[in-house]
């Protein structure tokens, strides 16, 4: 009698145990989906680490080394990829783009910029405007015109 229920108990355990493990595909599928988020008008708010970059500017936009004027960006690498949807707008060049991984940011203020460039390297929140990129000083797909941050300690 002892050893049936000792048999139940160990198939239960064995059926729940199961049960987890297959479910850990499906969890693990959801939590890598990535985020959704839209063009502006609203605004978006991003987490990641603020970084700075160089890119070729004018005249030809293809290389510093050859002459070409220095251009150097700020962007958010985001902790994990994020889906930009189209804004289904016939008048804006707002077009999904699928696994973004840096966004470049348009900070408008110099004294933003000076406080900011203390913390390149470090986490930041920011909120703002998303837009896909229409200009040749452009150099990421995905833009947002930065309404206001909060570094991260």
């Amino acid at each position: 009698m002892k050893t049936v229920k000792v048999l139940k108990v160990n198939l239960q355990i064995r059926s729940i145990i199961f049960l987890l493990i297959s479910l850990v595909p499906i969890f693990a599928t959801a939590a890598a989906k990535p985020a959704l988020f839209y063009y502006g008008p609203a605004n978006t708010t991003l987490d990641g680490i603020l970084q700075t970059r160089v890119y070729p500017g004018p005249p030809n936009y293809e290389s510093v080394k050859r002459g070409d004027l220095a251009e150097t960006i700020w962007l958010i690498q985001l902790k994990r990829p994020v889906t930009v949807l189209d804004d289904k707008d016939p008048t804006s060049n707002n077009e999904t783009e699928t696994n973004v991984r840096e966004i470049q940011l348009v900070i408008h203020s110099g004294r933003d910029q000076q406080i900011l460039e203390n913390y390149i390297g470090r986490p930041i929140k920011l909120t703002g405007i998303l837009f896909h990129a229409w200009s040749g000083h452009h150099h990421l797909k995905i833009l947002m015109d930065v309404k206001s941050y909060r570094v991260k300690k």
